[in-house]
């Protein structure tokens, strides 16, 4: 190129010159074609210039600073952000329609007889320029269009792709790929010209550009190329993956992204509560429907707070209006910039009945219209079970509330009646109470166990009201050999029932211990040896404290106890002591210690005192003078 400056630069001082010097207008013409040729040969020879994209740019997707927490909570702009590592990815296969532009890079294969692989990149001019074919111009061409193209001008230098059975066969592939400029103007995140991949679509298009802006319109989003302009509605393929409207990019385009025009509130009881936009014509059940519908908590209330468009509005005080709709209507109601919508949860409404007793699970149950008695027991178990039936009482009870009166009323039933085959039912009503006694006379046996030295130890049912311990003793066999009667232990409710007479009354429950005859007596306490000793009838307790080696000086002779075996603890009296039975337990107690007295504080104590009195009679001697 810079070889042929000076010869351009000549040619045109040549134009300049002739036209002074008289020459022709057929002369300037012939000099104009000359010149033509000159730069139609440079751009043959000249190298692709650097400024020409040869390969696709490393995919990039420009990121701005998102207010997230503002963006959580319109519904769709997040489908754009979080996009870091998407990587549009230039080896996927080009479609037929694609476009052959200046940059691609063009890979032509020839095989069979004839073998030839080159690689030309498309120029500014839309043309590329092979050996022996010459300057082939690719503007405006498809793939598919272009390969057609370039098979005709190679049939003219290699005759063997020519005829119904060639002998040689073509491809045209695509290599590195072209960028292609496309203009984002609106509420684009980063609006301006961008170089994106030359498969994009509007939606991949925005994604490498940073996505649409919370301000901007999902619903309307432009494609304008000439005079023509084409319309996407992103919601159809977020709320259901179609991509039917899907709109190609081509190099200059423009996807304009406008202002959104409304702002719809959705809350309540529905799957996703956020900001939504609505077209025009659209109504609360379509902007419900986009929210994911009603949760399996909604009621068929809708509360719809609307704002009164400024030009008609009264005043800002009464701007805002409150309306209450139907679900199942409000298909009937379009929608208006700025509603907040809010779908009813289900009203509480307590519907069961409650089955308190003698039954297998008591406990609340649901409650329908046409609920028995019967069936109402029959959820309950043990109405169908014969011997679970013998612990019910025959009469049962409904207590039923009534709105005329503060006190509820009760309904009478009979077990046996409406268990018949042929029993007409009993229906209930809603917040009943069912009452089943329990059987009295059909209780589980109540048990008494004895152990320990008896001939037939174990649990023996009370088959009498009155049950004594002489009575267990009897149906158990007797004591054995070495059963110690006095010192029979009974336990009921985890505590010691102390007893005098083989008559005390047993209770269920009550547990009977019989030990074996001990033969000796325990002295504890403040005496000199404590421990057992032989048990001899008619020692004194004064004899066995000997026999323990006395008291010790700690001791506190007035206070002495013997327990019994059975359980009674008896002192000493004035003039006798407590008899000694086999198995008694005799304890010495303690002297209560008392400290010594110190003769320098009781002095102070009565100096103080008396000085207290001296005190007193002068004030009294003072008043009466």
């Amino acid at each position: 190129m810079n070889k042929q400056i000076p010869t351009i630069c000549v040619i045109i001082l040549i134009l300049l010159y002739l036209p002074a010097n008289g020459q022709s207008l057929r002369d300037i013409q012939e000099m104009k074609d000359r010149y033509n040729e000159v730069l139609k040969q440079s751009e043959i020879s000249k190298p692709v210039p650097e400024n020409i994209p040869t390969e696709l740019p490393a995919p990039e997707i420009l990121k701005a600073p998102v207010n997230r927490q503002q963006e959580s909570r319109y519904y769709g702009y997040d489908f754009f952000t979080g996009r870091e590592n998407v990587t549009f990815f230039d080896n996927l296969p080009a479609p037929a329609h694609y476009i052959l532009g200046p940059g691609d890079e063009l890979i032509i294969s020839l095989w069979g007889e004839t073998q030839l692989r080159s690689t030309h990149v498309i120029n500014r001019s839309g043309t590329i320029y092979v050996d022996k074919v010459g300057l082939l111009n690719l503007t405006g061409k498809s793939l598919e269009s272009g390969e057609q193209y370039l098979k005709k001008q190679f049939e003219r230098v290699y005759s063997t792709l020519k005829g119904k059975n060639p002998a040689s066969f073509m491809d045209l592939s695509l290599g590195s790929l072209k960028a292609i400029n496309v203009h984002f103007v609106g509420e684009v995140v980063n609006p301006g010209i961008h170089a994106v991949h030359p498969f994009s679509n509007v939606l991949t298009g925005l994604m490498q550009v940073g996505g649409i802006d919370t301000t901007g319109s999902l619903r309307s989003i432009q494609r304008k190329r000439d005079s023509n302009t084409s319309e996407l509605d992103l919601y159809s393929f977020l709320m259901n993956g179609d991509l039917s409207e899907d709109i190609k990019l081509k190099d200059g385009d423009i996807v304009h992204i406008p202002i959104r025009r409304t702002h719809i509130t959705i809350s309540g009881s529905v799957h996703r509560p956020m900001i939504y936009e609505g077209k025009q014509g659209e109504t609360i059940a379509d902007l419900i429907s986009y929210s994911g519908g009603g949760t399996r908590f909604a009621g068929n209330q809708i509360e719809l707070k609307r704002t009164i468009p400024v030009d008609i509005r009264v005043s800002d005080d009464s701007a805002n209006e409150m309306f209450y709709i139907e679900y199942t209507t409000s298909h009937n109601v379009t929608i208006q910039d700025g509603d907040e919508i809010r779908l009813m949860p289900l009203k509480h409404v307590e519907k069961s009945i409650e089955i308190i007793g003698q039954v297998k699970n008591p406990g609340k149950y649901y409650f329908s219209d046409s609920l028995s008695l019967i069936e109402a027991l029959r959820l309950a178990g043990g109405i169908e079970d014969h011997h679970y039936l013998k612990t019910m009482y025959e009469k049962g009870k409904i207590i039923r509330r009534t709105e005329h009166s503060d006190y509820t009323i009760t309904v009478p039933f009979n077990i046996e009646n409406i268990t018949r085959r042929n029993a007409l039912p009993v229906y209930l009503q809603n917040l009943d109470q069912i009452i089943i006694h329990r059987n009295p006379l059909y209780d589980e046996p109540e048990t008494i166990t004895i152990k320990g030295e008896v001939l037939l130890p174990g649990t023996y049912a009370l088959d009498k009201d009155n049950i004594t311990l002489e009575n267990l003793i009897i149906m158990s066999g007797g004591l054995t050999s070495r059963g110690f009667r006095d010192g029979i232990n009974i336990n009921r409710n985890s505590k010691i029932v102390i007893w005098e007479d083989n008559r005390v009354t047993l209770f269920p429950g009550d547990t009977v211990l019989v030990p074996r005859k001990p033969g000796t007596i325990l002295v504890t306490g403040e005496v000199m040896i404590g421990g057992y000793i032989e048990y001899v009838r008619g020692f004194s307790m004064k004899h066995y404290i000997e026999m323990a080696g006395g008291y010790t000086e700690d001791a506190n002779t007035d206070e002495i106890m013997v327990i019994y075996p059975n359980g009674e603890v008896k002192e000493p009296g004035w003039f006798f002591d407590p008899a000694i039975k086999e198995g008694c337990v005799i304890n010495v107690k303690q002297q209560e210690k008392v400290a010594p007295l110190d003769k320098t504080e009781l002095l102070k104590e009565i100096a103080s005192i008396t000085a207290s009195l001296a005190t007193i009679f002068f004030v009294i001697q003072s008043s009466g003078g």
